[in-house]
This record gives C-alpha cells, structure tokens and sequence, in this order.
C-alpha cells in the first residue's frame, strides 16, 4: 500500500513533499512566491506508477455511489444523506450530550455493509473520484476532495452552463482541479481554464487531474495554474469564476483545514466584478451571514441557483458544544432526529453578476 512506502508513486511523493512547503506557508514562515518555479515541474510530474486505493463512482442523479477497493465492491444509497463518505460513525462519537439526548443513533451506512477498516486506509491513500470526470485526491491537510457541495455544483454546471458561449473559467481555490475540469469538459467553447490556489500541494493535484482529462480526450481546452491568496496575482479577465471557497467560520475547536475560514468567500463576493462578469459559487447555512455582509460592500447582485440539504459532518465543528448551540439557535444548523446524520444545514449554489 502507499501509505506503508511498500509502493511507489511519484505524484504521491511529490504531493507529500509540496505539503511540508505549505505547512510552512500556513505558519507564516515562508514566501509562498520563492516556490513558483515549482509550478513549472507539475506540468512533467509523472503519475502513471500510481494505482488509486479505491475509486468512488457516483451516479448521474447523485443518489448512490460505487465504492471499488482491494477486492470488494460495495454499492451504497445515498438519496437521504447525500455524502461522499457516507459513516456516521465519527459524528456520533463527537456530537455534545445535548444533542445526542435528541436522537437515535441509527447503523452507519458505510460500516453497515462494511465491516472491517480497509475503506478507511484506502481513502488515506490515493483515491479516484468519478462524477462526469474522474480525479485523484489525497487526504492532505491542505487538499479537500470534491465532496458533495462539489458535485451538485458539478451537476449543475453540466445541466445549466453547458450550452453558454463560455470561453475562459478561473477556477478560485482549485484544490483537485475539479470544477474547472467538469466545466472545460461539458462546455466544449471552453478554450482556457486557470487554476488559483494559495498552496502548492492542491496546484499539482489541479495540474495532474487536467492532464489526466485532457489525455482521456474529455476536454481540449489548455490549463493554468496560478500560486495567488485569493486575486492577488490575478491578472486579465474571464467569461465566469467557479469557486466553493471555504465556508466554515473558525470556532475554537479549528484545526488547520481547507474547510475552515471565510476570507476567500469575502474576497470572491466584494472583488470578483474585477476579474469577471460572474461568479458560480456554493456556501452555506452557517455562512450566509458573511456572505451578505460582503455582498453589500460589491455593488454586485446574486440569484439562487439551487438550495440543498446536506448532512454536517465537519470533525472539529462537531465536537464544539458552543458553537453548535448557537448555530442551531441561529437556524443555521438544525437537527433531523430520524436520519443516520443527525446534523444538517444547507448548501445554497449562488450566481452573483453585476
């Protein structure tokens, strides 16, 4: 297995080195800009001595997903608590007294049918991640897989923008590169794509991942990728923006996440009218005070797309018995005592435009 160095990869290798460098940069302790010679290399980083752990493929309505690993293959329904990793486990272990006298814990979806820790080790690896295009993702500090908000954004980008004279995407907080990705390969006018990112590690994953589509002939548009804390290096303009910044004000029990914070969410809001005519991004329940906040210092102005329920399953947030009292009292999370997930909020696809 790759974790046990037992096996080889070299995207791995240089994923993991890129890692150590942006938990530098996070601490302050070093330019990200002294490393942008290293974006060039991405472009030759070899990746076919990479054999994914597992590979999750979702259907075309996003109501079950196919887990393939080792020598299992496990179908799983997902229509009433759309997730990618659908275990409850963690939640209940975490979830405060005060919440946990409110429900009956229900079996976990996943261990269910799974009963052994394998799923866990692979998706510690490398894993594929199939909806419209296939993508790699490691469990990085610094790298968030396409999860659900991803895919419904995905889905929707494939339904809705596929026929719109769209011919440059700037993909903001590329991470695995997926939604630029999705979008250069359901929009065939699609002739550029820019990958943004504060770190590296998620640039070489953005770089690979669109290499490996463009190879599959998913997509002939050509692919960027750009080291930048939100539009700082930005230059030009694009026909939109694509982005699901990281919506998660920090509470106090925050660790170091691509999930926490909401400065790149106040930055697309109040700036992205300098760069594009439009901006497709999702947030969510517990943010969409922030958001109005910054949208009224844009000028700008917003439809909603699309409003989802997910289930809320973010760790640390969790296991923070203050912060989920007021985000329940707030109406920004909320509980439903007869799912497997008890905890819930929505996700809103938002098209801003001025």
């Amino acid at each position: 297995m790759f974790g046990d160095g037992t096996i080889k990869c070299n995207l791995l290798e240089w994923a993991y080195r890129l890692e150590q460098i942006d938990s530098e940069i996070k601490r302050g302790m070093l330019d990200p800009a002294a490393y942008e010679a290293e974006i060039k290399k991405m472009y030759s980083v070899k990746y076919d001595d990479c054999k994914p752990s597992i590979k999750v493929v979702l259907s075309e309505d996003l109501g079950s997903l196919k887990l393939i690993y080792d020598d299992k293959y496990v179908e799983i329904d997902i229509s009433k608590f759309p997730l990618l990793y659908p275990c409850n486990c963690m939640v209940h272990k975490l979830l405060p007294d005060f919440i946990k006298k409110e429900i009956v814990r229900l079996p976990c979806p996943l261990h269910s049918k799974i009963g052994d820790d394998r799923i866990e080790r692979a998706f510690s690896e490398l894993a594929e991640i199939e909806f419209i295009v296939p993508v790699y993702w490691s469990s990085l500090e610094s790298l968030w897989p396409p999860a659900i908000d991803s895919l419904i954004l995905a889905k929707i980008i494939k339904e809705r923008y596929s026929s719109e004279k769209i011919e440059s995407v700037l993909d903001m907080g590329s991470g695995t590169g997926y939604l630029g990705i999705v979008f250069s390969s359901v929009n065939k006018s699609v002739k550029e794509v820019t990958f943004v990112d504060i770190l590296y590690a998620p640039l070489l994953f953005s770089i690979v991942n669109a290499r490996r589509v463009k190879e599959m002939e998913l997509t002939k548009a050509n692919f960027r990728a750009i080291i930048s804390n939100g539009f700082k290096k930005v230059k030009g303009t694009y026909d939109i923006i694509v982005s699901i910044p990281p919506y998660i004000p920090f509470s106090k029990a925050s660790l170091p996440s691509a999930a926490f914070g909401t400065s790149l969410l106040k930055d697309l809001t109040e700036n992205f009218s300098k760069y594009s005519s439009k901006l497709l991004m999702v947030i969510s329940s517990v943010s969409f005070d922030v958001f109005n906040e910054a949208l009224s210092h844009s000028g700008a102005r917003y439809k909603k797309v699309a409003e989802y329920e997910v289930p809320f399953r973010v760790g640390p947030i969790l296991g923070d018995p203050e912060y989920l009292k007021h985000a329940i009292e707030e109406g920004k999370l909320y509980l439903k005592k007869d799912n497997p997930f008890p905890l819930w909020h929505k996700i809103y696809v938002l098209e801003l435009s001025v």
